[in-house]
């Protein structure tokens, strides 16, 4: 099984969607770090179409589908995978077309109610501590 690497899932039945309209069909070259599992057992990697640069993620995160992770290694493909989630933030496609997707840090039921999942707090940061692999 594959991880998309790079990515957060925001809708998951749209995002399956988009991937099945493109990439049924097609050659897919993937390409990941290395050959290690997550702790789930899926291979993460970038999954890219013939003779494109940039990764299917990226479509995914140009219409809202997903949100860019905060462990993308290399720079120039964080740096490509930021901008197309920029393009969806500022054209509210998707899911930031949903007030709830960018949580207040005045609320800590919000932020309690993601723990164990990627999720986007703004405010202030009062305080932060490291618990195991998670800060």
């Amino acid at each position: 099984e594959v991880k998309l690497a790079g990515i957060e899932i925001a809708d998951r039945a749209r995002a399956a969607a988009a991937l099945s309209a493109l990439l049924l069909g097609r050659d897919v070259t993937l390409r990941g770090q290395d050959d290690t599992p997550d702790r789930y057992g899926r291979q993460p990697a970038y999954a890219f179409l013939a003779a494109s640069d940039l990764p299917v993620q990226g479509e995914l995160l140009r219409h809202g589908l997903a949100l860019a992770s905060s462990d993308i290694a290399d720079k120039d493909c964080a740096t490509a995978l930021m901008a197309a989630e920029a393009e969806a933030r500022a054209a509210r496609s998707g899911t930031w077309g949903e007030a709830s997707v960018i949580k207040n840090a005045e609320s800590p039921g919000d932020i309690l109610a993601g723990i164990g999942r990627f999720t986007v707090v703004e405010g202030r940061v009062l305080s932060v501590r490291q618990a195991g692999a998670t800060t």
